[in-house]
């Protein structure tokens, strides 16, 4: 690969740096399991994080796990567990895993997975379970699950599970009970540049872009890979901290996304808007549309708060067959 870097702003001194707390550490009442939720238009519920199972593999072939929230309507007016407008989230070793959806095969149903069951209405008083599958970053990892209200203004409910050893239902653990997310070591910190922004700060690192597949229109594309660490005190993806923008020849890249398996290798779909865990070491890769994947490109990290942190990298894109 041929490259240069340069840094704008801020981006080596931690002193100058703009910083500032994230409104979701305001208030921050966790419960554990089971809690009140609030929403708009008067629209309250009792939440539990009741069970945790493996499902089958998802459209991507990756392998799923499905997460059950009972939930008791509270409030006034008949509402859906989807309109609670709550944040949900579920972390293997501090990376948040991307939401999915699983389809019945020969029109037998997914056992303990209900489709849209987030969208089923109840009168006050009543109960119902909403199912929710994630792709599993790992198929024997413990689990970590936030429930958040959507304001962000509180943490809301936590629990955790227990990967099976046999069978496909997760042990529910006290979140003390599985292993802390690990932190990003010093020695990887020290290579990474600071942006911060409203949301909080990341350290960041452009490490590669590398030629895609062509795309379904017969486009060349590219993959730009970026290390990061969330340096906030809260669960945030990339996208709340940094702004990404590729351009050639100075005309900006279309941002583009492989919709059918298998994916390129070291791809992740989604990673950029991926949630983690404070000091978790992370990895995002963004696709982009290329007119010649053989021509410089020059990818840059700004702060979405508008200040002067920047990171920039100018590549040739290495060629992966």
């Amino acid at each position: 690969i041929r490259d240069s870097i340069s840094t704008g702003g801020s981006s080596d001194s931690d002193d100058s740096s703009y910083s500032f707390k994230s409104p979701s550490q305001d208030n921050k009442p966790t419960r554990v399991k089971t809690g009140e939720t609030t929403s708009f238009g008067n629209r309250k519920a009792t939440v539990t994080i009741a069970k945790a199972t493996t499902g089958p593999t998802d459209h991507d072939g990756h392998k799923t796990v499905i997460i059950t929230y009972h939930w008791k309507n509270t409030g006034d007016a008949n509402t859906t567990f989807g309109e609670l407008a709550m944040d949900l989230q579920v972390y293997q070793s501090g990376i948040g895993l991307n939401k999915t959806y699983l389809h019945s095969r020969g029109g037998s149903s997914i056992e303990g997975y209900k489709t849209q069951s987030d969208d089923i209405k109840i009168a006050k008083g009543e109960e119902s379970d909403a199912t929710i599958a994630y792709q599993l970053n790992d198929a024997t990892g413990d689990l970590y699950v936030v429930a958040n209200q959507a304001t962000r203004y509180h943490e809301g409910i936590v629990s955790a599970f227990k990967a099976p050893t046999s069978g496909t239902q997760y042990e529910q653990v006290q979140p003390d009970d599985i292993a802390p997310a690990p932190k990003a070591a010093e020695a990887e910190k020290r290579k990474m540049k600071r942006i911060s922004s409203y949301s909080g700060d990341a350290l960041v690192s452009i490490d590669d872009v590398t030629t895609g597949p062509d795309d379904y229109q017969g486009r060349h594309t590219i993959i730009v890979t970026i290390t990061w660490v969330n340096q906030s005190e809260a669960n945030e993806p990339l996208s709340n901290a940094v702004k990404l923008t590729v351009t050639q020849d100075g005309s900006q890249l279309e941002m583009n996304y492989y919709t059918e398996p298998p994916l390129p290798q070291g791809y992740e779909n989604m990673s950029f808007s991926r949630s983690v865990q404070p000091g978790v070491l992370a990895k995002a890769t963004v696709s982009y549309v290329v007119e010649d994947p053989g021509q410089p490109v020059k990818v840059r990290l700004s702060s979405t708060y508008g200040g002067n942190d920047m990171v920039t990298k100018k590549m040739t894109p290495r060629k992966v067959e």
